[in-house]
């Protein structure tokens, strides 16, 4: 069976039911296929077939029939529904039987990282790492991982390492983002200290750190959005009554989930932010945070919007 021309002919199919019942027929002549299997996995949650899905992953997996996509879908299933000890399980399968393969290495830590198990996206990142040397996005991503673990003050140094590496000056220019996630993780920790405390050594510090990741030559309102999930494309969007409005600037990684925006020194009251997906909409929740630097030449105000989710099934979330 052509698995790969029922795939393509499936958008014709109008109603998700009616694309399971396709599938469930060819699947009687094919019924061990695991391209078959997967492809009704797919379908099935299209349909909100949950726990048939989960069923059918189960049985690939325990049939050892199971590629690394319908172990990460059973993975992303099984915490869905609690069972986080046996999605962790799951996961790990992925490097099981190749446990030098720094893709699977990446591709089982960017799993752990979007569930928030920060502390094994660690373990993995910090092996990838090993593998890839000093890989900047590698080590970015083992940033993200530390400062979910509270060790913000790891991070940080990872990420003045990848600023002060080699690069080149563009729109992949890895120096950039080390230098915007810092900037983000800079300005949390300063809006968390006390308003009549930011004149004392802590708040001083702060700011000259903040400062000093030289993302503010003028004044400037950046708006970063940050999210876990790096298969999900988010970016930020800004309009006025409906219109895009010219940026001063903006930056974007889906490969670390950072974007940020410059909306310049004075951004117009009726203004409008918006997170987006460029692509399709996903069947898990996805978090993530926004926060905007205001800098104005003397001082630094800070707001976030933190644990924000983008449900499922939808494609953006007004802010």
């Amino acid at each position: 069976m052509d698995w790969f021309s029922v795939r393509a002919g499936l958008p014709a199919i109008e109603k998700p039911a009616d694309r399971v019942a396709k599938v469930r027929e060819l699947l009687k002549n094919n019924p061990e296929d695991p391209a078959g299997r997967a492809l009704f996995i797919n379908v099935l949650l299209d349909a909100g077939q949950i726990d048939e899905a989960m069923a059918v992953a189960n049985r690939l997996r325990r049939d050892e029939l199971a590629g690394p996509d319908v172990l990460a879908t059973l993975c992303d299933l099984q915490a869905e529904v609690g069972l986080e000890s046996e999605a962790k399980r799951t996961c790990s399968e992925l490097v099981e039987y190749n446990p030098d393969a720094a893709d699977a290495r990446q591709m089982l830590g960017d799993l752990f990282l979007r569930h928030g198990w920060f502390d094994a996206a660690y373990r993995q990142y910090s092996t990838l790492v090993e593998l890839n040397g000093d890989d900047p996005v590698s080590l970015l991503r083992l940033a993200i991982a530390a400062a979910g673990m509270g060790r913000e003050d790891e991070a940080l140094r990872i990420e003045r390492k990848v600023a002060s590496g080699d690069g080149e000056i563009g729109p992949n220019d890895p120096r950039r983002f080390a230098r915007l996630l810092s900037a983000v993780k800079l300005a949390m920790m300063l809006e968390k200290a006390p308003s009549e405390k930011v004149d004392d050594a802590t708040g001083v510090a702060l700011e000259r750190a903040l400062k000093r990741t030289q993302n503010f030559n003028g004044p400037a309102t950046m708006t970063f959005l940050v999210w876990n999930d790096f298969e999900v494309p988010l970016s930020l969007a800004a309009t006025v009554d409906k219109v895009p409005f010219t940026l001063s600037d903006s930056v974007r990684s889906q490969a670390v989930g950072l974007m940020m925006i410059d909306v310049g020194p004075k951004p117009p009251q009726n203004l409008t932010l918006e997170v987006k997906i460029d692509g399709p909409v996903t069947r898990r929740p996805v978090p993530f945070k926004v926060v905007t630097i205001v800098w104005d030449g003397t001082r630094f105000q800070i707001r976030s919007q933190q644990n924000m989710v983008l449900k499922p099934g939808t494609n953006s979330a007004q802010l």
